[in-house]
C-alpha cells in the first residue's frame, strides 16, 4: 500500500514539474504582437541585405539566447535565417531553390506580420 502511494506522489510530482517547465517555455513578453512585428521587421532587413545576421539576433534578444525566443515561428525563422544557403555558384544552390527557400522565409515572416 505505501509502494503504491510513493509511486502515485512520484508520478504527480513528475507531470506537476512538467507542466510548470512546459507553461514557462513561452513567456508572454515574447509572444506579443509588437514583438513578433518587430521580428518580421528585421528579418526583412536581414534578407535585404541591410542587416547582419548576428546584429539581427543581438536586436531580438531570446528568453535565454537569441534561439530560445519561445515563439516557435520566431524559432523557425531564425534557423531558416541561419541557415540560409549561398545562391549560384559552385557550392551554392540553384536560382529555383533558392527561391523555394525564400518563399519559406517570406511566408513565416507574413505569418508574424499578421498574428494577433
Amino acid at each position: 500500500m505505501e509502494k503504491n502511494l510513493v509511486i502515485v506522489v512520484f508520478i504527480f510530482t513528475i507531470l506537476v514539474i512538467y507542466s510548470l517547465v512546459k507553461k514557462n517555455k513561452e513567456p508572454a513578453k515574447y509572444r506579443d504582437k509588437n514583438y513578433r512585428l518587430k521580428v518580421a521587421r528585421l528579418s526583412r532587413k536581414v534578407c535585404g541585405d541591410k542587416l547582419n545576421f548576428f546584429d539581427f539576433l543581438d536586436k531580438i534578444k531570446g528568453e535565454i539566447d537569441a534561439y530560445e525566443t519561445g515563439d516557435d515561428d520566431v524559432d523557425e525563422l531564425i534557423y531558416l535565417l541561419e541557415h540560409c544557403p549561398k545562391k549560384g555558384g559552385i557550392f551554392g544552390v540553384s536560382e529555383k531553390n533558392y527561391g523555394k527557400y525564400m518563399k519559406d522565409v517570406f511566408a513565416i515572416i507574413e505569418k508574424l506580420e499578421k498574428s494577433d
